[in-house]
């Protein structure tokens, strides 16, 4: 469990257009590889600083088209970002989000 950064999570998106947290969920069902999303609760916990697993970090992230260490509460190290992004690109779903979540506690 990761806590994000709900201030910044909440302007990117506003910037964004998404007016409201269900239009966040909505976003990350379109990106999500298996159509499933976030749900909105979950939405109100990363922007209230609640703990949110790293699989809702990476659909938040891709559906703001952010890093997910630009929405995180503590930066992530670089090699944590290289692991990330190198298991995001060679893996979809489940697999990705996994080898991030090992990488962010190990890290």
């Amino acid at each position: 469990m990761v806590r994000l950064n709900g201030a910044a999570i909440a302007s990117l998106r506003r910037i964004r257009g998404l007016t409201s947290q269900r239009a966040l969920a909505d976003r990350t069902r379109e990106v999500d590889c298996d159509g499933t999303g976030v749900a909105v609760r979950l939405i109100w916990d990363a922007e209230n600083g609640k703990p949110v697993s790293a699989r809702t970090l990476h659909l938040i992230a891709k559906a703001l088209s952010v890093e997910p260490a630009e929405i995180c509460h503590l930066p992530l190290t670089s090699r944590a970002r290289r692991v990330f992004a190198s298991s995001a690109a060679a893996a979809s779903g489940i697999t990705a989000i996994v080898v991030a979540f090992i990488a962010i506690l190990v890290l």
